[in-house]
């Protein structure tokens, strides 16, 4: 088995279906331990390493396509401290590991040279509107709210990805299987890319 990276569009499920599928086959998922383990090691509060990294902070600065974070302004060093420590804990993660689950993180990018098997999961709005709806807790949350947070998050994930990659991220051309699970459970989907996955 390898290392198998899930990249996702927000709602699509795919933070679901890494769980599950690691729970399937026995292998070890990481999501946000690596924001726990970045956090550990450079004495950052966790939420801090989460709103850098994952939220709309470097959607301030406009990146250029390399790989050493340059940009027409400069990266303030904290934020480029996060992002090599991200870096060098997937790095880490593959060593020690030859078969596991990574969610996110541009890790199928990162982690190029180990060779992982690289997914993206991804649904038409509707059907991640719906499955926002399913499991928002909050009674004044809109519809609205939610189009716009799904747009909001996957504009980042987007500008994220362009720090390590210069093709863009959601292509197909980047991943290996892509997954569309607008009509179809997560609970569906497991076995059969269980079954797939163990017979490459």
């Amino acid at each position: 088995m390898k290392i198998i990276t899930i990249s996702r569009e927000f709602g699509s499920g795919g933070r679901e279906l890494a769980k599950r599928l690691s729970d399937a086959m026995g292998i070890v998922y990481y999501d946000r331990e690596i924001l726990t383990a970045i956090a550990q090691k450079g004495g950052f509060h966790e939420d801090y390493v989460r709103e850098t990294l994952e939220q709309n902070y470097l959607l301030q600065y406009p990146l250029t396509i390399g790989k050493s974070f340059s940009c027409v302004q400069p990266i303030p060093q904290t934020a480029t401290d996060l992002l090599i420590a991200q870096r060098n804990t997937l790095l880490d993660i593959a060593r020690k590991c030859s078969s596991c689950i990574i969610v996110g993180r541009c890790a199928d990018v990162i982690l190029r040279d180990y060779h992982p098997l690289r997914l993206f999961v991804y649904a038409e709005e509707q059907a991640k509107l719906q499955r926002c709806l399913e499991r928002e807790t909050d009674p004044r949350t809109t519809e609205k709210d939610i189009l716009r947070q799904m747009r909001r998050i996957d504009k980042a994930r987007a500008s994220y990805y362009r720090l390590f990659a210069e093709t863009g991220w959601g292509q197909k051309e980047n991943y290996d299987l892509c997954i569309n699970t607008t009509h179809v459970s997560i609970k569906q989907i497991v076995p059969l890319l269980k079954g797939y996955l163990e017979g490459l």
